[in-house]
């Protein structure tokens, strides 16, 4: 059990007890991720496979890459599935699941209504994510700031 007053006079709990509720499960993958400069580059590359995912931008991936990255997966649902929750997302991103552009997030929450998207059996979500160009050419101020992280982190949950 976790303490919900926070000092603020306000009974959380309802609210943390229905996110609990909410959550159905997290989508672990694999993906399948392709990457595209913002400079140089007019399709897409190779698409590699990512078992967990990771901040692009990181220690295992290129600090200096700016553009987009699509991320795919496939996924079994009941289809009573309602939303669709992308966690942690480095910087904006474009859902589409099996074809229906569900739109566009440019800052948390990542959320999105899945419910006319979603059917019973295999379906195809793509996310293509996109970072600014900081990551390639930064500025004076950026070599004394913390550069925002690149991708999709998640962890990605669908709801009920």
């Amino acid at each position: 059990s976790w303490s919900t007053d926070y000092g603020f006079g306000f009974d959380f709990t309802p609210y943390f007890e229905l996110n609990v509720r909410l959550y159905l499960r997290e989508l672990e993958g694999p993906w399948m991720l392709e990457m595209r400069r913002a400079e140089g580059e007019d399709d897409f590359g190779e698409p590699r496979r990512l078992d967990t995912l990771y901040n692009l931008a990181g220690p295992k991936g290129d600090p200096t890459f700016s553009g987009w990255m699509r991320y795919t997966m496939e996924f079994e649902a009941d289809g009573n599935e309602r939303g669709l929750d992308l966690g942690l997302v480095g910087e904006t991103v474009r859902a589409n699941l099996n074809g229906c552009d569900l739109g566009e997030r440019i800052c948390a929450p990542y959320v999105y209504d899945i419910r006319r998207a979603v059917r019973p059996g295999l379906n195809r979500l793509e996310l293509v994510v996109a970072n600014n160009l900081v990551h390639a050419h930064p500025d004076n101020f950026s070599h004394f700031v913390q550069i925002t992280p690149s991708g999709l982190l998640g962890p990605v949950w669908l709801m009920k």
